[in-house]
C-alpha cells in the first residue's frame, strides 16, 4: 500500500506544472509575429497601428496615415514604444475565453525626437486565428497597475496578423 502512495504522489508531482513564476505562457499562444490595424477616427484621424512582438520583446509604433485604408506608404510615425512583455497566468473571463494576462514592463516611448520611459501597462489578451483582441478599458479597470487590469476583452477593434 506505501509503495502506491508514493507512486501515486510522484506521479502528481511530474503531471503537475509546477508554476515557480516562470511558467511558459509563450509556447501556449501563437503571439509571436507582425500584428497591423488601420483604425479611421474620422477624415482627418486615421491611425494604423504595427505590433511587432518577439518572443519577450514588443515594439509598437504608431502612425497617422494618409488614407482610410492604410495602403499608403505616406505614414508618418507618432511614437514607439519599446518594451519587455510578461505573458502569463492563462485563465478563463467571465465570459469563458482563454485570455491570458498581458504585461508590458520597461516600456520606452519614443516620439518628437525624445525618449521617456513610461509607467508598465496592464491587460489580457485573446488570439482567436489571425485576430488580436486586447481588454476592454474601462474607469475601474483602465490597465495603469495590476490591480486595475483589464478583465475583460474589447471586441470593437482588433489587430491583425499580417
Amino acid at each position: 500500500m506505501k509503495k502506491y502512495v508514493i507512486l501515486i504522489f510522484f506521479n502528481l508531482l511530474l503531471s503537475c506544472n509546477s508554476d515557480d513564476g516562470s511558467s511558459n505562457s509563450y509556447d501556449d499562444i501563437n503571439i509571436d509575429g507582425t500584428w497591423v490595424e488601420c483604425n479611421v477616427i474620422t477624415d482627418t484621424e486615421i491611425f494604423y497601428q504595427e505590433l511587432v512582438i518577439n518572443y519577450r520583446e514588443v515594439k509598437n509604433t504608431l502612425y497617422r496615415a494618409a488614407d482610410d485604408q492604410c495602403i499608403s506608404t505616406d505614414l508618418s510615425v507618432i511614437t514607439t514604444d519599446v518594451a519587455t512583455l510578461v505573458l502569463d497566468n492563462p485563465h478563463l473571463s467571465s465570459t469563458g475565453l482563454q485570455v491570458y494576462d498581458y504585461t508590458l514592463i520597461n516600456i520606452s516611448r519614443q516620439s518628437d525626437n525624445t525618449t521617456e520611459l513610461i509607467p508598465n501597462y496592464y491587460t489580457i489578451v485573446f488570439i482567436d486565428s489571425n485576430k488580436f483582441y486586447s481588454g476592454l478599458n474601462t474607469s475601474e479597470k483602465d490597465g495603469t497597475s495590476e490591480e486595475k487590469r483589464h478583465t475583460e476583452i474589447s471586441f470593437d477593434g482588433y489587430l491583425t496578423r499580417q
